[in-house]
């Protein structure tokens, strides 16, 4: 990968709508394979078979939770994970960072910090150079 904008993203949320605009945002932003699950049968799934490099995970899932998943997914892959959760007390987000998690996100949040958080882990993880990308906030825009 030499750009960030290559990488695999997982997006695992289980809110249809808000599923489908954290994949439009990435898209928006230039991502190129984006593609998301909404529990974690399906996640465990796609990353068997597609091996994100970047997940994207919610904590509270209809079949079960984002750390259970992080620490299975852990059996088969190093990719970066962040959680993106409404769960915000302290011991939901060192349990994330715990379980080898790279950043986690109170939900709400703004999706210009989403993005600039998705795109340090990712140069981080793959030694892509510091160039950041520039996002809209607004009218201005910050790159």
């Amino acid at each position: 990968m030499r750009d960030i904008h290559e990488a695999r993203v997982l997006v695992v949320e289980d809110d249809p709508t808000l599923l489908g605009q954290l994949t439009e945002l990435l898209e928006r932003e230039g991502y190129r394979s984006v593609r998301g699950a909404g529990t974690v049968a399906d996640a465990l799934l796609t990353v068997a078979t597609w091996q994100p490099q970047l997940l994207l995970l919610d904590v509270m899932l209809p079949d079960g939770n984002g750390f259970d998943l992080l620490r299975r997914v852990r059996e088969t892959s190093d990719a970066p994970a962040l959680f993106l959760s409404a769960r915000d007390e302290d011991a939901s987000r060192l349990r994330g960072l715990g379980l080898g998690a790279d950043d986690y996100v109170a939900k709400p949040f703004l999706p210009a910090e989403l993005l600039l958080r998705l795109a340090a882990v990712l140069r981080r993880s793959y030694n892509l150079p510091d160039a950041l990308p520039a996002i809209a906030l607004g009218e201005a825009e910050v790159d």
